[in-house]
């Protein structure tokens, strides 16, 4: 029980690593194209 507790908190992390990425390339893309 404490492992798969362990593996859905490294999941949800990846998953916030990967939403704060492209949230970040959202913003460049849209600074971009606002030049």
């Amino acid at each position: 029980m404490n492992l798969n507790q362990e593996w859905f908190n490294e999941m949800i992390d990846q998953d916030n690593q990967i939403l704060e990425t492209y949230r970040e390339l959202l913003l460049l893309i849209g600074n971009f194209q606002e030049e």
